[in-house]
């Protein structure tokens, strides 16, 4: 096999698992909460529109992959924003 048939075979499976996400949020009863960095390229209105009861994203400033690594207490304090959040519902 060479690099191109690979790489296909790559892609494909990365858009069966992005299919498999989409349907399974369209199951969540529950609102969707994540804590990302702002490095990140989630975009919230495609989380909304496939996510059937709602989905909030708090970022992590100036991180990259691990945000709870990189800047833990940063990473805790949205953790606890996305606590208060809940609570309020």
């Amino acid at each position: 096999m060479n690099d191109s048939v690979i790489a296909m075979k790559v892609l494909r499976s990365l858009l069966d698992v992005s299919q498999k996400e989409r349907d399974m949020m369209q199951l969540l009863s529950h609102p969707l909460y994540l804590v990302n960095s702002d490095g990140d390229t989630t975009h919230i209105d495609s989380l909304k529109k496939y996510c059937k009861a709602s989905a909030e994203v708090v970022y992590v400033h100036g991180t990259g992959h691990y945000p709870m690594i990189e800047k833990p207490a940063e990473f805790n304090a949205a953790l606890e924003k996305i606590f208060g959040m809940i609570s309020k519902k």
